[in-house]
This record gives structure tokens, sequence and C-alpha cells, in this order.
């Protein structure tokens, strides 16, 4: 049997290479962010292939959700963790649908594309504060408390814009807390949806909103 483990972008994958090289396992790094992913994967002649995907930015985390279907799906390639685990790691809006659909206790979520949804959200609900959290990102980043209408309102401007052209949309960017000071982190910057959920998560374009205790929701 022989392994591929798929590059990352950051050096987590080396920890497949070592635990192979340890467990006398035959293995060959592939490279799936190159250009020649599809070709790389047959030349490698791998049994199945071992995956650490991003968890930090959003079109890394998208890339690799997409070559991952190709890989499984079409080109009947094993792989671990399991493609409907990949699906979910790291995205909130996915998490959410997926833990409804199985029952799961969770926060009531409410996602939201259109801005006008949002707006007729924002007239019936009253029990204040929510959270916000961006799609992608693990334990506190990209995460505010809203207190009030207006503060979910600012969100939501920036999310979908002030008028109804998507190409006028600055997007929302979190703030990493840096060695010093607090910076934006403009690669992270999230536009076009949101999601609302009951205690914990509230997304907006991309992006998450949870209530404490009880409401949220997300602008996906």
């Amino acid at each position: 049997m022989k392994l591929g483990v798929l590059k990352s972008f950051c050096g987590e994958y080396m920890h497949y290479v070592r635990s192979c090289r340890e467990l006398g396992i035959e293995h060959e790094v592939v490279d799936i962010i190159a250009p020649d992913w599809m070709e790389r994967v047959e030349r490698s002649g791998c049994d199945g292939f071992l995956c650490r995907p991003p968890s930090k930015v959003q079109e890394r985390k998208t890339m690799f959700d997409e070559r991952l279907t190709i890989l499984n799906r079409f080109m009947k390639r094993e792989i671990y963790p399991s493609l409907d685990e990949m699906l979910i790691y790291e995205n909130k809006r996915m998490a959410h649908y997926w833990l409804k659909l199985q029952g799961f206790p969770h926060p009531d979520t409410w996602i939201f594309y259109r801005k006008g949804d949002l707006s007729k959200f924002l007239r019936e609900f009253k029990d204040y504060p929510l959270i916000s959290k961006t799609n992608i990102g693990a334990q506190s980043s990209g995460v505010r408390v809203l207190r009030s209408p207006g503060a979910v309102k600012g969100i939501g401007r920036m999310v979908f814009g002030i008028f109804r052209t998507p190409s006028m949309v600055t997007g929302y960017t979190p703030v990493r807390s840096g060695s010093v000071i607090r910076v934006p982190a403009y690669g992270l910057r999230e536009r076009h949806s949101p999601k609302l959920s009951d205690s914990s998560y509230f997304h907006l374009r991309e992006h998450s909103f949870h209530q404490i205790q009880g409401q949220g929701f997300i602008f996906a």
C-alpha cells in the first residue's frame, strides 16, 4: 500500500510524513495546490491520500474543498479524513446545516444572502446581544459582540453594501491581534452573505453570528 500526503500551504502535512516514516509506510508528497495537480495524482500511483486542509483563509479552504471533491467523487480516490468531514471542517455554515440535519442540539441559526431578508429579521428580532464570527477561523478569530440593531446594520452595510450593487461592496474585515497592536486582516475579508444563530453564531456573507445564551446569525 502506498499513501499520498497532500501538500498544504503551511507545514501541517509534515505530521503525516513523519508518521508514515515512523510506521514504515510507503508514501509520497503530492502537491494538490499545483496547477497540474490532477496529473500529479495520476502519476503518484497512490492507493489513498491524507489531507490537512487550511483553516485560516476562505479562498484556500474553498480550493481544497473543490479539489478534494474531484479527487474523491470523480477520480474515485480514497481520502482521509473523509470528504464529508472535510466539507464541515472550518465552515460554520456547512457545520450548521449538518448539525440541523442530524438533529444535534446547537444554536438556532439564520443565514442571509439577501439584504432584504436581513432587514426583515432586524425589524422582528429583539433579543440582543449577538456574537458575530467569520465563516472560517478557529477559536476566537473573527469574533465580535453585537449589542444593538445598529451594530448589526453596520456589518450588514459592509457585507451587502449600502446600494444594491455587488461590485460596490467593501466587505467585512476581521481584526487580528498582533504582538503590539491590533491590525486588520485584509486577507480574511468577507462579502455577500450572513447567518444568524440562536445562542452562538451569526454569519454575514460568509460571516457568522451567534447569540450569547440563545440566538445568533451568520452573514454567509
